[in-house]
């Protein structure tokens, strides 16, 4: 029965028996591959009516997990368009989340660039003068940042040379003026004192002789009028009793 419209039919079946049986595992696996990746593109396990052997079942799942495996691999879409893997839908499916202010900012990934040697600054001669202007505690009244590509080590050594010999003479002349000012302190201190002591010592004198020297001066003073007052008196009332008697 080599021809008619059955034999089609009965040849796939017994083809599918025997693989069923283990004759043929390539058969098989090739069916199942088949039935894992439809026309529509999507994966899916396959489930068969008639459980196989233990030898053919692993190899078809070994071959579908192996497939499986690979997340971020793309897929076919319905049109012919890649698909992206999971960690592309994970990120679109969380950017639908709702926007919470700063949190992306805040959590975001922080990527270093170029291994962080942006981050080092290059030496250049510009900034070498710099350091070595600010090891020597250089300003820029010290000196002129503006020639910094003209200057040397030794220009540089010999403004600190003069700052130091500047500060040193400043702060001699701040420790003079202290001094100066504090001898002037005493000695003008000693002489308010001295001015005081002698005002106190004038003012003593003053009332001792506003107490007890002026009213004796004064009396002494009056003494001679008032013994002329009382002779002309005396002699006032003589002369007034001598006339009386002659009457």
């Amino acid at each position: 029965v080599d021809s008619g419209p059955g034999v089609g039919a009965v040849r796939e079946i017994s083809a599918a028996a025997l693989a069923l049986r283990g004759g043929t595992k390539g058969a098989c696996n090739e069916g199942f591959r088949n039935s894992a990746v439809p026309q529509d593109g999507r994966r899916s396990i396959p489930v068969p009516v008639s459980g196989p052997r233990d030898g053919a079942m692993s190899d078809t799942m070994t071959d579908v997990e192996e497939g499986d495996s690979d997340e971020d691999a793309p897929t076919p879409r319905e049109g012919g368009e890649p698909r992206r893997g999971r960690r592309a839908d994970r990120a679109r499916r969380r950017r639908l989340l709702p926007e919470v202010p700063r949190l992306r900012n805040r959590y975001r990934d922080q990527i270093e660039i170029m291994g962080g040697i942006w981050k080092t600054e290059a030496r250049t001669a510009k900034r070498f003068f710099l350091q070595v202007a600010s090891e020597l505690n250089l300003e820029a009244r010290d000196w002129d940042p503006r020639e910094v590509y003209m200057v040397t080590i030794d220009d540089l050594q010999q403004a600190a040379a003069r700052k130091v010999e500047r500060q040193r003479h400043e702060a001699a002349v701040r420790l003079q003026a202290g001094w100066h000012c504090r001898c002037w302190y005493w000695s003008t201190r000693r002489l308010l004192l001295e001015r005081r002591g002698a005002a106190a010592r004038i003012q003593r004198w003053w009332r001792q002789q506003a107490l007890f020297r002026l009213p004796l001066w004064r009396a002494v003073k009056l003494r001679p009028r008032m013994e002329k007052a009382a002779t002309q008196m005396q002699s006032s009332i003589r002369a007034w009793r001598a006339r009386r008697n002659l009457r």
